[in-house]
């Protein structure tokens, strides 16, 4: 594994922003040829992907220096990438940034690509070469070699190859040969489906014939079209597996002409189903690569053509277990666009199809866990739409675990997917308060995921369950006063991600659950006493974060609602520990960023609650806001969503009842939770201090 966290840094004037962030783009998206990936080039074994790259989008014209941030970032960069242009040739901070890297020991890993100027001028304003790039320690001036993206030269494909290369430590030649190999395998889909498209060109002709004729080219041209679709989704199974993005959507491109031209009526059975599975595959792709109106129209047209099948034998388990997964992709842009309900319709759907399943075929393991999926699914809808039902996604929790049960006695070896459920089902449970089972949700899943990886240790996939369901637990035993047992899973939590990211510092999931299991053990730290421990620990993952927010420049709202519930962790110790400065700006920051995402996401439940908590927070530390309607008065019971119900929910609404100066309402709550056995640390103090609970 590379000890260089960016494959490559771009180092260019911000005149041609427009030309690196093409460079960037194609670096970032290029799929090394399989056939190459892991053999030893000259600077190492070959990966499969060149990512990250590092891009600056920052001006630097008024600063004096090179900035931190960039030395560090060149520092980490395996090769340097100069986009050489009369602009970049009369860049200070391109030179600077080339004699930086130069001075690393790693000359040999500087590549040049011009986009514009003339190579063999030295006259400002036309030569392209900055000035550093032509020193050597001999004080003579030798000029490199480059690609050039300019049409009369190498041409955008010849100059992104020859870039490549450089950056692999591979000859030219070796991987111009393995892209013509893919280059070819694109031209053959594309030569079937041209064939495909003639083929049923034919059923047009056909009219003209006499009608025995026509029966006998008709039962012909039907063999071809279903030959033809064969060959189409093999040709996609095996795109699917090799192919880079831009190959991807050449063989898209082909397969819709090649579709539009086909009639569905004019297939036989086989034809359809194998149209259906086309259409349904390039649902996926698209999906995948977030093209998601594409994809809708790709998943309708194939529960269309499947739906044709099932109604001609409703006793089809394959065209039925094909419709499940298309309405499972349906309902999932469904919630993607905010649409709960027709959401809520298609993952119906999905249940009605697997119950359907078991119906024919009890003894079928796959279909009994398409049942808990669907069931799962179903829940996931009642905790996240608005307003959420948490005792009917509980429910489906319940449901979904029962078939997962019934599965295990068909197929052990289906155990393994029981911690997920188990986790799925405590969750459910602290969404109406139930500790206890959340408590024992929490336990079983633990176990199970810790009997897996300790069977194999190496598995990063069951590590990365393991660190999850550990944290999980904490959380629940935090909830319940045990403190010292929270902390022990949280640090056993905080090793296992940690080894995570060693093996593999590009995964952002790895780095932003790193962050903020570290910020929650910090914090528990602090409530337990552990003042100046926890307070160290802030200081150290403190830069940790900035960094990581600087890197993740499409963080979701998911990453957003972690990174300001770290915030305000932080901002509790800051306060606990006397920095009341520190304490503000930190809030400061969480609330700019909740209300950001709120603007965007003016329903999400969570992002309200977090900007509850920031606002609390402050008034606890002694800005006694003189008005908290609007943010906060959005979780106050009312007529639609009734009282609360989480453990969660109803600690926040006696810390604004506290706010509001309503003791009566403080302590109806804190005896609510106090019934159900909560004993949270951080409330538990507050609740002391104010004299709102039953000691």
């Amino acid at each position: 594994m590379s000890e260089y966290r960016y494959k490559a840094f771009l180092s260019y004037s911000h005149q041609d922003e427009v030309q690196a962030a093409w460079i960037h783009r194609a670096l970032e998206s290029y799929r090394v040829p399989r056939r190459l990936a892991g053999l030893e080039g000259e600077f190492g074994a070959i990966p499969d992907r060149l990512t990250p790259v590092f891009r600056d989008r920052e001006e630097l014209s008024s600063a004096t220096d090179l900035s931190e941030k960039i030395r560090s970032a060149l520092e980490e960069s395996e090769s340097l990438v100069v986009i050489c242009s009369p602009a970049s040739a009369q860049s200070r901070w391109v030179n600077e940034e080339i004699r930086q890297f130069r001075a690393l020991g790693r000359e040999d890993r500087i590549f040049c690509f011009i986009v514009d100027g003339d190579p063999q001028s030295d006259v400002p304003g036309i030569a392209c070469f900055p000035p550093a790039l032509l020193e050597q320690e001999s004080g003579l001036k030798h000029e490199p070699l480059a690609a050039d993206i300019r049409k009369w030269a190498d041409g955008k494909n010849l100059a992104k190859l020859k870039l490549v290369a450089g950056i692999l430590g591979i000859r030219l030649d070796k991987l111009r040969q393995r892209e013509l190999q893919r280059k070819r395998k694109v031209q053959a889909v594309a030569g079937f489906a041209i064939a495909a498209v003639i083929a049923l060109a034919v059923f047009a002709f056909q009219k003209n014939l006499s009608e025995q004729q026509a029966r006998e080219a008709r039962q012909k041209d039907q063999e071809n079209a279903e030959q033809m679709l064969s060959q189409f989704i093999d040709a996609t199974k095996s795109l699917e597996e090799t192919a880079d993005l831009q190959t991807r959507k050449t063989f898209n491109d082909v397969a819709s002409n090649f579709l539009q031209n086909l009639n569905p009526d004019d297939l036989t059975i086989e034809s359809k189903r194998s149209l259906g599975k086309i259409l349904q595959k390039q649902g996926e792709t698209s999906y995948g690569e977030g093209h998601y109106q594409l994809a809708f129209n790709f998943f309708k047209e194939s529960k269309d053509v499947l739906s044709s099948i099932y109604q001609e034998n409703s006793l089809d388990q394959q065209a039925i277990f094909d419709l499940s997964q298309v309405e499972y992709y349906i309902g999932q842009l469904h919630i993607f666009q905010g649409r709960y309900s027709e959401a809520y319709d298609s993952f119906s759907a999905y249940r009605d199809a697997s119950e359907n399943l078991i119906r024919i075929d009890p003894q079928n393991v796959d279909w009994v866990m398409e049942m808990a999926y669907a069931l799962s699914n179903l829940g996931f809808l009642e905790k996240n739409r608005d307003p959420p039902d948490s005792q009917n996604a509980l429910n489906f929790y319940m449901d979904a675990l029962h078939y997962v049960e019934q599965a295990i006695l068909l197929d052990e070896s289906r155990r393994s997917e029981l911690a997920d459920f188990h986790a799925d089902l405590a969750d459910a449970r602290l969404d109406v308060c139930d500790l206890p089972g959340a408590l024992s949700s929490r336990q079983h899943a633990t176990e199970l995921a810790e009997q897996y990886y300790l069977a194999d240790p190496a598995n990063n996939r069951l590590k990365g369950i393991h660190a999850f369901t550990l944290a999980g637990l904490a959380n629940v035993q935090q909830m319940t006063g045990a403190i010292e047992s929270a902390l022990v899973n949280l640090q056993r939590s905080v090793d296992l991600l940690n080894q995570l990211y060693i093996e593999d510092r590009t995964r952002l999931l790895y780095r932003w659950n790193l962050l903020t299991k570290s910020g929650r053990t910090a914090h528990l730290m602090s409530l337990n006493g552990q003042l100046d421990e926890a307070w160290a620990w802030f200081l150290q993952i403190e830069k940790q974060g900035q960094k990581l927010i600087e890197d993740d420049k499409e963080a979701t709202l998911a990453d957003t609602k972690l990174y300001t519930r770290f915030l305000i962790q932080f901002s509790d110790t800051s306060f606990r520990n006397g920095n009341r400065q520190k304490a503000r700006i930190l809030l400061d920051e969480a609330t700019q960023r909740l209300q950001t995402a709120l603007n965007a996401n003016p329903k999400d439940h969570e992002a309200l609650a977090l900007l509850v908590l920031s606002d609390f927070n402050r008034w606890f530390q002694g800005d006694n806001m003189s008005a908290i309607n609007g943010t906060t008065s959005v979780l106050m019971p009312d007529e639609v969503s009734g009282e609360p119900q989480s453990c969660n929910e109803i600690s926040l609404y006696a810390r604004q009842a506290l706010m509001s100066g309503d003791l009566d309402s403080a302590r109806k709550y804190t005896s609510l939770l106090q019934s159900k056995g909560y004993a949270d640390p951080e409330f538990m103090q507050l609740c002391e201090e104010y004299e709102i609970c039953d000691l």
